[in-house]
């Protein structure tokens, strides 16, 4: 992966991610495609291999708020991005994101650290469906499909 800046002094960031197949048994590596996803990684934990997905959860520094990216690699030369999930605590900085099968779950913080649970048993429709916010005056609980 590698964060791609715009020269003319823009905010705004992106992150091309490049696919790489390694056979396990002769530990040969062959390059594939790559894909531009927006936003900055803040670390390996934010990002998931399942299946032929790769996840990814990137801070975008101009909207400040984190974006969830589903990416295709089933075909090694032509990744491509099959949903998108932008806004996710909007205002906030990303902080840990779990992966656990068709479920994410991102913590953002600044004064609330508001814990998002996102199904991505659509890839190509990522959504919120749960949020727990708390902070020092009140704790809640939101299920958003009900």
């Amino acid at each position: 992966m590698r964060s791609l800046q715009d020269d003319g002094g823009d905010a705004r960031s992106d992150t091309r991610i490049d696919v790489i197949s390694i056979d396990a048994q002769a530990g040969t590596m062959r390059r594939g495609g790559n894909v531009v996803v927006r936003g900055e990684p803040q670390g390996r934990f934010h990002m998931d291999a399942y299946g032929t997905q790769f996840r990814i959860v990137t801070f975008d520094r101009n909207t400040i708020a984190s974006r969830l990216s589903v990416i295709d690699v089933s075909n090694l030369a032509t990744p491509r991005v099959l949903g998108t999930l932008d806004g996710i605590g909007r205002g906030e900085r990303l902080y840990a994101t779990r992966f656990d099968g068709d479920k994410a779950y991102v913590v953002t913080f600044r004064r609330t650290d508001p814990l998002w649970v996102i199904s991505l048993a659509v890839p190509t429709r990522p959504q919120i469906v749960g949020e727990l916010i708390d902070d020092a005056r009140r704790a809640r609980v939101a299920d958003v499909e009900e």
